[in-house]
Parts: structure tokens; C-alpha cells; sequence
């Protein structure tokens, strides 16, 4: 089963999108700990609006 190409690259895309979308958690946890030390605390909306953002596809 492991010499599967198939197989393989089905556990190859789900690794690439475990990495995206870590990477975008990181990202938005990233701008809400920044503006929380240069702005203050978020409001609610303002966490909602962070958290709803689109992933980056450049």
C-alpha cells in the first residue's frame, strides 16, 4: 500500500494542505498579537473580521 503513487499522493496533498493552513493560523494569530501590542485589545469585531480573512494565494 505505502508503494502506491496514488496513496502517495493522496498523503502527499493533505501534508502540503495541513502546512497552508497552519501557516495561515499562524499568520492571523501573528496581526492580532501585533495589533493587540501596538493598538490595544481587539474588539470582538475586529477578532471576527481577522479570523475571516481569506487565505493568501499569491
Amino acid at each position: 500500500m505505502f508503494e502506491s503513487t496514488t496513496y502517495n499522493a493522496t498523503i502527499e496533498k493533505g501534508r502540503t494542505q495541513g502546512i497552508s493552513q497552519g501557516i495561515e493560523e499562524g499568520e492571523k494569530r501573528s496581526l492580532l498579537l501585533i495589533g493587540t501590542e501596538r493598538f490595544g485589545e481587539p474588539s470582538a469585531e475586529v477578532q471576527s473580521r481577522i479570523q475571516a480573512l481569506p487565505p493568501d494565494r499569491n
